[in-house]
């Protein structure tokens, strides 16, 4: 019987040091252990940025193409700072004007004494009327275009 005694004491003792070792271990493995993390990038595609060619370009991106071959000399470009590009150019009253705003800001245009809100990366067309200098406003910037209107 005491034999029996003694084997559990041994084995108690054993399970007791094991214990012990894990206890002293565990901080050593929590600091080798990386939690796996996860980085999502957005980035912003400007409107008027030349498309990514791609095997099977999607239905919006060859409708984007085909407004800017449409308008490819009758388009004013703005920047996030208003910039406008080109800054001038000559057209025929009546013709069609596309506005595009390439950047994430949103701008207020104005033309003639009226005005038209721009999201971000969006693009709106508008015809010419009357003759004579067209000035184009964005936001509070004053004459950051003119159009020639013959």
């Amino acid at each position: 019987m005491e034999q029996n005694n003694n084997k559990h004491l041994l084995y108690a003792g054993l399970a007791i040091i094991v214990v012990i070792i894990l206890a002293l271990a565990m901080p050593y493995f929590k600091k080798t252990a990386v939690a796996p993390t996860t980085d999502t990038v957005t980035t912003p595609v400007p409107v008027a940025a030349k498309p990514v060619h791609t095997a099977t370009p999607s239905a919006a991106m060859m409708a984007w193409n085909a407004t800017l071959k449409k308008y490819a000399n009758q388009s004013v470009t703005f920047a996030a700072d208003c910039t406008a590009t080109p800054i001038t150019q000559a057209l025929k009253a009546g013709t069609t004007v596309l506005l595009v705003d390439n950047s994430t800001v949103s701008h207020t245009i104005t033309i003639s004494g009226r005005s038209y809100p721009m999201a971000g990366l969006h693009y709106r067309p508008i015809v010419l009327t009357g003759k004579g200098t067209t000035i184009i406003n964005c936001d509070n910037k004053p004459n950051v275009a003119n159009i020639g209107v013959e």
